[in-house]
């Protein structure tokens, strides 16, 4: 963990930043790291939810 890196969203293909230090939370906590910008993992965990009920 160097630094920042970009990283291109699976859903939108915008690029978003992956943080230095969300990356160390991932690695502490066992995550693996996102796929997805924050409003499209907001927007899938909100499809998943309507699925659910």
């Amino acid at each position: 963990m160097d630094g920042d890196i970009k990283i291109k969203c699976l859903d939108c293909g915008k690029e978003f930043v992956f943080t230095a230090n969300d990356q160390k939370f991932y690695e502490e906590k066992g995550f693996i790291p996102p796929k997805r910008c924050k409003s499209c993992r907001n927007a899938r965990t909100l499809r998943k939810n309507k699925i659910n009920y």
